[in-house]
């Protein structure tokens, strides 16, 4: 029995109660996430996608989930992304900080995503 996916989800559950206290990424931390493919595990699913938002406002998603699709700035810590093959309406993420570790946070506040650098 695979317990990551069952304690994962509870770790976000706990997380989405104490997002106001969080801190979101700055700019510049943004930045850097984003400067490089990042990893994003999924807290319902325990999937694990690599994504890379590139320069030119493409983005690319592997491993775990393959598709293409064009994202945009969302303020200094979030982007929004329209996937090709997943649903043609766009997806909000913002980035914030806790306990040392990065978290995707989709409107109106639910933690979705645990983020790491990509190996």
């Amino acid at each position: 029995m695979n317990l990551r996916p069952a304690l994962l989800t509870a770790a976000l559950l706990l997380s989405a109660n104490a997002f106001a206290n969080n801190p979101a990424l700055s700019k510049d931390e943004f930045d850097q996430l984003i400067a490089q493919p990042f990893k994003a595990t999924n807290g319902k699913s325990g999937l694990i996608v690599e994504i890379h938002l590139k320069p030119d406002n493409s983005a690319v998603a592997r491993k775990g989930y393959n598709d293409i699709g064009t994202w945009r700035r969302n303020g200094d810590a979030g982007y929004c992304v329209r996937w090709n093959k997943q649903r043609l309406d766009e997806r909000c993420t913002n980035f914030v900080k806790q306990d040392g570790k990065v978290l995707g946070v989709a409107p109106p506040g639910d933690v979705t995503w645990w983020i790491e650098r990509a190996e």
